[in-house]
């Protein structure tokens, strides 16, 4: 399996007509299974400061499980690919105003294809501009301005459903164009930050699949580096109300991980079999069932945790929303941590 490597990071700012500060996000990657390996800059996204730290917090989720790389393959944090683009932010590039052609139609790389239209329409038609949503619908072409339609072009070219490069297609004017800290964003870092750090049981020793407790207290169950990727993906809300606390708590939920403990050896993990709901899940349940020692329980089935790596593997594996740890003895409760930042 191959990674993005990450190579090279571009922020664009500009002051829209409208008055409020937009940014473009450039990088430069290629592909590690991909030859030859030669970086390409790409533009992500449109968007104001908001929709920027949503979409380098996703990216950075990455960085845990290997899937994102730094210059030649090497591995990252996502601490350190976030600091990357805070300095950018910091000082970015301006952008100037140019204009771009939006049609709908039936290619991959088009302005906006047709087969995620829908999609689009819904997003313009939420910033205003239902009438131009028609237009394109009809087959006509739209002329727009980064400057004066940056809230369509953001809402459209959000780096989730569409990316920036279909319209933005030509990158080296702005990689050396003049740079603007008036346009960056630099906030002062906030000191001190209460925040709930969840604690983490781990299946056994050695291994590297925890659990930790839902809204209703049950203990649900994933990788290590799932509950890292869910975690910083959803981040960006808090580093907004609180800047630059982000290490901080990135690491103190990192060691509630490294910490766990490990579950008794009583443990047993409990099948609802009302909540699989399809066929590949149902699937892994059979081999687990087949494989393992189990009691029925009306619609639950309770597994024993085998001793054997593999076996412990494929049950450890089984999704959350339908798979859950039962285990006797005093559960860990959530501690409020304060972190100095």
């Amino acid at each position: 399996m191959g990674s993005t490597v990450s190579t090279g990071k571009q922020v664009a700012a500009f002051k829209a007509t409208s008055g409020k500060v937009m940014y473009v996000l450039f990088e430069e990657t290629y592909e590690s299974n991909c030859y030859p390996r030669t970086p390409r800059w790409s533009s992500y996204m449109i968007g104001e400061l908001p929709a920027v730290m949503r979409h380098i917090f996703r990216a950075a989720s990455s960085c845990e499980g290997g899937m994102l790389k730094g210059a030649g393959g090497r591995d990252i944090t996502p601490e350190g690919y976030l600091q990357g683009w805070f300095k950018e932010l910091e000082n970015p590039v301006e952008i100037a105003d140019r204009k771009f052609e939006l049609y709908a139609v039936n290619n991959y790389m088009a302005p906006i294809p047709t087969e995620n239209f829908a999609w689009a329409k819904a997003a313009m038609v939420n910033v205003g501009r239902e009438a131009d949503a028609v237009k394109l619908e009809n087959g006509e072409h739209l002329i727009v301005s980064l400057y004066d339609d940056a809230e369509l072009l953001a809402a459209i070219y959000d780096g989730i459903h569409f990316g920036a490069s279909r319209i933005i297609k030509s990158v080296s004017q702005v990689l050396y164009a003049p740079r603007n800290p008036n346009l960056g964003y630099k906030p002062a870092k906030s000191k001190v930050v209460s925040m709930d750090t969840p604690r983490f049981m781990r299946v056994r020793e050695g291994h590297y699949h925890y659990a930790t407790q839902d809204a209703n207290g049950d203990w649900r169950g994933d990788a290590s580096h799932c509950f890292m990727n869910s975690f910083i993906t959803n981040l960006w809300k808090s580093e907004l109300a609180e800047p630059l606390t982000y290490r901080g708590k990135i690491k103190a939920y990192r060691d509630a991980i490294k910490n766990a403990q490990v579950m008794p050896s009583n443990t047993k993990l409990v099948i609802d079999t009302k909540a699989v709901t399809d066929r590949y899940h149902q699937e892994s349940v059979d081999w687990v069932l087949a494989n393992n020692p189990h009691t029925k329980h009306g619609d639950e089935i309770h597994v024993e945790l085998p001793t054997d790596y593999t076996a412990l593997y494929r049950v450890a594996t089984l999704n959350e929303k339908f798979a859950r740890y039962v285990f006797t003895g005093n559960a860990p409760a959530q501690q409020l941590d304060l972190l100095a930042c």
